[in-house]
Formats: C-alpha cells, sequence, structure tokens
C-alpha cells in the first residue's frame, strides 16, 4: 500500500552531475538501464496500491465503527503497557480510514494518523481524526523521536521483505521509546489463511512471509520484541529501542 521508488532521484536525473545519465562503460550503462526501468515498474507498482487502497476505501469504512470498537477494547485491556496517555504522543502509520487512530484518541491519547491514500484519509477526517497524507516509505514529515509511540495496524504483512525493513527502520526512526505491530499471528485457521494470502499476493503482500519471520524482522531494528496475542488471529508486537 505504502509503495514508491526505492533508488534515490537523482540517480535518474538527466544532465548535471549525474555519473549515470552519461555512462562511461558497458557496465554503467546496463547499471543506468536497469535503474531506470526498475524505477519506472515501482512507480507504476506505487500508482497500483494507491489506486487499489482508494477504490477499496468505502469498503473499510463499512466497518469502522465495528472495527475501531475493538481496537477500543485492545487498548483498555493493555493501557498498562502503552503508559499514562497525558504522558504519551501516538503516530498511527498506514491509518488507513483510522480505526486505531480513533481508538487512541477515545482512550485519551493525543494521536495523529498518517497515510498515503487520498480517499482513506478523507474517511478518516470524516471521523474527526487528526491525520497527515504522506509516503511512509518515503519518509514521513515527522522529526526524530517525535512520538513516544508509534503504531502500525496490519500494514506489515501486506509488504514485501525489503519494504516492511523501510517500515520497522522508519517506525523506529520516529519513536522515542516503543513501536506497536498490530498485525497477524500464526494462530490463524487454515482457510482464512489461504484465502487471505491469494488477496495479498494480487496487491503485492507478503502475509506467508510475515507470519513465519515477524519477530525475526523486527529484532534487526528494535532490541526488543514482545507479542501479545490479543485475539484469535491478531498479535501486539510490542518493541522497544
Amino acid at each position: 500500500m505504502y509503495l514508491r521508488p526505492l533508488l534515490p532521484d537523482f540517480i535518474f536525473a538527466t544532465g548535471g552531475n549525474n555519473h549515470f545519465s552519461d555512462p562511461k562503460s558497458k557496465i554503467t550503462g546496463k547499471l543506468y538501464q536497469i535503474m531506470r526501468y526498475f524505477n519506472i515498474f515501482m512507480s507504476v507498482y506505487s500508482s497500483f496500491h494507491k489506486t487499489i487502497f482508494s477504490l477499496i476505501s468505502s469498503i473499510y469504512s463499512l466497518f469502522f465503527q465495528i472495527n475501531s470498537r475493538k481496537d477500543l477494547k485492545k487498548i483498555e485491556a493493555y493501557r498498562e503497557i502503552l503508559g499514562k496517555p497525558e504522558e504519551v504522543k501516538v503516530l498511527d502509520l498506514g491509518c488507513g480510514t483510522g480505526t486505531l487512530t480513533w481508538a487512541f484518541r477515545e482512550a485519551g491519547f493525543k494521536v495523529v494518523g498518517a497515510d498515503i491514500s487520498p480517499a482513506m484519509m478523507r474517511t478518516a477526517r470524516k471521523n474527526g481524526i487528526d491525520c497527515v497524507e504522506t509516503d511512509i516509505l518515503a519518509g514521513t514529515p515527522f522529526k526524530d523521536e517525535s512520538f513516544e509511540l508509534v503504531c502500525a495496524s496490519f500494514v506489515a504483512h501486506g509488504m514485501r521483505k525489503n519494504l516492511r525493513r523501510k517500515l520497522y527502520a522508519e517506525a523506529s526512526r520516529l519513536s522515542s521509546e516503543r513501536v506497536l505491530f498490530q498485525d497477524y499471528n500464526d494462530k490463524l485457521p487454515f482457510f482464512p489463511v489461504i484465502i487471505i494470502e491469494l488477496l495479498e499476493l494480487l496487491i503485492g503482500g507478503d502475509f506467508f512471509g510475515f507470519r513465519k519471520t515477524a519477530i525475526d524482522g523486527m529484532l534487526e531494528y528494535f532490541s526488543e520484541v514482545i507479542e501479545y496475542q490479543v485475539d484469535r488471529s491478531c498479535s501486539w508486537y510490542i518493541c522497544r529501542k
């Protein structure tokens, strides 16, 4: 959902001091072509994801009340590990229509959401949620360690491994204390697993890969990861820097 070209813009600039714009050898020439086509591919891929999630935002909004209430119950049940609302500023990365963002706000936390989809943002704002339209993988506009708690709900499993690393790195950069990833665990029954995996494959996700390596992947960016199973198929992965 939060995809963009992975290589710096200066690599693809023309003219100026860009040494790739005037290849001096066959090797650098081939490298330039590969990078150029890769950038084009990722641009199309990013636009595709942005369009897909804009189209399904209306479907997400139908379940806003149910899901936001569920998230609020989880927050109330695990309030001790989240800290005091008056002392914790929260950022919800990939907030979508804002179900988790809304739940944190209702629990008394000061919270802001961030997402790449304009349609999702419109729905979130209709629900009174403070949110920013931004591409997480490109780097959000917030300063380092701006939030005591950074969270991402059902975002990580929808990304390939290299993109998840970007999510983890950005979440670590923005958090001064903890990061919460709310996502699937390995307790999900077989049939839903197959359905979800097929859907995720269509939009470039990595559902199986995430479930197999969730904690190991997070430990590359955090000193500690504790998993709390908050319902049958969902866990909170609490990460500390």
